[in-house]
């Protein structure tokens, strides 16, 4: 699936991005996931990776431990419990086990896996039980944009594959604010409205929206919203959204 990093780029990569090695481990593993599901079919223009993973490909540093995130339907995925089957997978150099998929809502339009676990072989990094796994949110609720196909982004220079392979993302006009447990406004990939600040942004709007922040770049104070000129003005800024 990918060329697997030993244990020496392991260090210099964890070294260069400040990382701890099991959480540079687990994503090498998160990568590996998202290129078993590529194999088997998942992604299309309306099945797509989503959530942190999908924004590095647009040169987001926006960097999560443990979780991956996935939209879909239950036409590509029938039944939604099936999605955990889709996870499994397995090599000579890895193992991924994926616990029973869980509906996270009273719909079931949001399926929760976890934990995944896996047995990393190819590396001998000493990992806890916790460092062995992570967990999946995949939705159910469509999309309101097709999906984009775009080369598949890692920060790290590993050389996991000779050609960059591709992957459906979510579209980044189409990510939505949740509220946190304490009441505000986060960003979540797992809901399908598309959102300009804290308002539903019009699919009149979607046109122009799209093309002011196709560099994907927002505002200076690094907010989790778009930034007021966003909808009315192409201007780069200086720091990445997310």
């Amino acid at each position: 699936m990918i060329d697997y990093p030993d244990d020496d780029e392991l260090r210099a990569q964890s070294r260069e991005h400040d990382l701890a090695l099991p959480v540079l481990v687990r994503d090498i593993v998160r990568v590996v996931e998202v290129l078993n599901l590529g194999a088997k079919r998942f992604f299309k223009k309306d099945s797509v990776l989503a959530g942190s993973m999908a924004l590095r490909c647009f040169g987001s540093p926006r960097f999560t431990v443990y979780d991956a995130d996935f939209s879909t339907s239950a036409q590509a995925v029938d039944p939604p419990e099936s999605v955990s089957a889709l996870l499994r997978y397995s090599d000579e150099n890895l193992d991924i086990l994926p616990a029973a998929a869980v509906p996270a809502d009273r719909r079931g339009t949001l399926m929760k896996v976890e934990p995944i676990r896996f047995d990393p072989v190819f590396t001998g990094v000493a990992l806890a039980e916790q460092d062995r796994q992570f967990k999946a949110d995949v939705s159910f609720r469509g999309l309101l944009l097709d999906g984009r196909e775009v080369p598949f982004q890692t920060p790290y220079s590993l050389g996991l594959w000779d050609e960059t392979p591709t992957v459906w993302v979510m579209d980044p006009v189409e990510v939505p604010p949740r509220r946190s447990s304490a009441g505000a406004s986060t960003v979540s990939s797992s809901t399908t409205r598309m959102w300009h600040g804290s308002r539903p942004l019009p699919r009149s709007r979607v046109r122009r929206s799209r093309s002011s922040i196709q560099s994907f770049e927002m505002c200076s104070t690094r907010s989790s919203r778009p930034c007021e000129r966003c909808s009315q003005s192409s201007t780069a800024h200086s720091q990445p959204w997310m």
